[in-house]
């Protein structure tokens, strides 16, 4: 996929072995899942804001969970 191989405003996702999108694709995960991943897989970069992408992975989780007990998700 040649938009894998452009990344605007950094590399922290290019550097990547699998970059966030291949990885919510392939488990076609939704709006909220995909976005705790990312900041999930990015929190650690060099370019990153650690402790501010940890308070949105679990702003994410909480917004997933939330969303599960009022039904969103079946499992």
């Amino acid at each position: 996929m040649e938009t894998l191989k452009v990344q605007v405003g950094g590399s922290h996702y290019k550097n990547m072995k699998l970059q966030p999108w291949e990885v919510i694709e392939a488990n076609d995960l939704d709006f909220w899942e995909g976005n705790a991943l990312k900041y999930l897989l990015r929190w650690r970069s060099d370019k990153g804001k650690p402790e501010e992408d940890l308070d949105k992975i679990i702003h994410y989780v909480e917004h997933i969970k939330s969303l599960y007990k009022k039904g969103h998700y079946e499992i």
